[in-house]
């Protein structure tokens, strides 16, 4: 396994983190370790998440064809 160091910790910080520990019953190496997995995996469902969403409109926009025409159209609308 790989081992980092964490230089420069605000001190409120380490005391949340210290105190979250204690609570979860884990070291503090250990609670580290929670958060950052936490903090990757929540990335990660974010990410699908935008993906799944953007092809839901995908699918129900699927039907509307986008053209320079309409574009124009949209663009040059109210500037008369």
């Amino acid at each position: 396994m790989r081992a980092i160091t964490v230089k420069s910790i605000p001190d409120e910080l380490y005391e949340r983190l210290k105190k979250r520990a204690k609570d979860e019953r884990r070291s503090i190496n250990s609670e580290i370790l929670v958060c950052i997995e936490s903090a990757l995996d929540e990335g990660e469902r974010s990410h699908a998440f935008v993906r799944e969403v953007a092809e839901e409109y995908r699918v129900k926009t699927r039907r509307f064809r986008l053209g320079d025409a309409l574009i124009d159209r949209a663009k040059n609308e109210g500037r008369r």
